[in-house]
């Protein structure tokens, strides 16, 4: 017997006042309840039997943190695909060495100073997509845990090329000159690109995949 619109909502009810506030966590939770009571005629919902199935609220709680590991580890390995589909592709390698190129030119004819506004212009661009899609996010209200996974390894690469900037556009102990500071960027721009690049094709196909599902829960 399958569950009626009350009783789904009932276990809903159930795993967010537990704290499961993602709905995709939720819902694979609820299905797969679902599909062990399939085979019953009649289906009595208590508490207590919420309770044998899901545990109490720190079941739960461990329960959305091993969630959360395997997610994680889920999109890792998918960004490090993106990365090496980028490099399997012969299309997207020759506008690489395009962009480099015009890139490397820019750092050999303009002032020192001017390449490195342009580098520290470059590099904000893809953090102003990815705040777009964010706040997107943010207004929708509707948490999914894949979703915020696969922002994560949007943002991954700009983590990581900050710490470089840190050192570089910045005064510190290391007193790096203008001229090294320019080598920086043109050898750590390219990749930071890369990475990001990489980040977004994660991030738009779970936002694709997921936007579609919740869309066809809530005309149900």
């Amino acid at each position: 017997m399958k569950l009626s619109k009350d009783q789904i909502k009932y276990i809903d009810d159930y795993l967010i006042e537990g704290g499961i506030k993602f709905w995709d966590i939720r819902l694979e939770l609820i299905d797969h309840f679902a599909s062990k009571l399939e085979k019953q005629e009649q289906i009595y919902l208590t508490k207590t039997l919420l309770i044998k199935e899901f545990g109490t609220y720190a079941s739960l709680e461990n329960i959305l943190k091993e969630k959360r590991r395997i997610i994680n580890k889920k999109y890792r390995k998918l960004f490090h695909n993106e990365i090496l589909k980028f490099f399997k592709s012969i299309k997207k390698k020759l506008i690489l060495i395009l962009l480099f190129f015009i890139y490397y030119q820019l750092f050999r004819k303009l002032d020192t100073k001017l390449f490195l506004k342009l580098s520290v212009l470059i590099s904000f661009f893809p953090i102003f997509i990815a705040l777009i899609f964010q706040i997107i996010t943010w207004i929708k209200k509707n948490r999914s845990i894949y979703l915020e996974s696969a922002m994560f390894y949007f943002y991954f690469s700009f983590l990581l090329y900050n710490a470089v900037m840190q050192f570089t556009i910045k005064d510190t102990f290391f007193d790096i000159p203008k001229q090294t500071q320019s080598i920086i960027f043109l050898i750590s721009l390219p990749v930071y690109l890369i990475g990001m690049y990489s980040g977004f094709k994660v991030y738009y196909k779970t936002h694709k995949e997921y936007t579609r599902i919740y869309k066809e829960l809530q005309s149900i």
